[in-house]
């Protein structure tokens, strides 16, 4: 019985060799998935990582789109409001009896009210609707105007060779 008991032991002990070998493989194949595992779950993190970043970048950039539709939407407030103000000066100005225009640095008439196209027509320089002598007699006056300068004077210019008031 005492081999047998040893028989019986020895296979026991091979079959628990074969199994541990078993074990040992499952247990290198189980640490392999592990690892592997891990390295996608690290790769998943940066690529959210990467992902959070870039979702913030994208709200900063709306956030600043924002702020610069706000800052256009105040610019065009202004603008309306320019715009509003300059056509009733415009209107008051062109109510007015007496003449008034206001003269480009080049010398064009930019507006002129009623009085004045009345007057001097559609004039495209204060040349042609003063005169060229009358013009080269106020030119001192009317730079230092068109640089800022307080000026007054008047002068009499010929319209259809009849002298006005200016």
């Amino acid at each position: 019985d005492a081999d047998q008991a040893l028989q019986a032991a020895r296979r026991d002990y091979e079959a628990l060799q074969r199994g541990h070998g078993d074990t040992t493989a499952a247990l290198a194949t189980v640490q392999r998935e592990h690892e592997a595992l891990a390295q996608r779950q690290r790769a998943a993190a940066a690529a959210l990582d990467k992902a959070r970043l870039e979702l913030e970048a994208q709200r900063q950039r709306e956030r600043d789109a924002v702020d610069a539709l706000a800052v256009a939407r105040s610019d065009l407030d202004v603008l309306a409001t320019e715009r509003r103000q300059s056509a009733t000066l415009a209107r008051l100005l062109d109510s007015l009896p007496g003449m008034a225009a206001w003269v480009r640095p080049d010398g064009r008439p930019g507006w002129s009210n009623r009085a004045w196209q009345a007057t001097f027509g559609a004039a495209d320089s204060f040349g042609n609707a003063l005169g060229k002598d009358r013009l080269a007699e106020l030119e001192p006056r009317m730079r230092a105007a068109l640089s800022g300068e307080a000026v007054s004077f008047s002068c009499v210019p010929p319209v259809d060779g009849q002298p006005r008031q200016l």
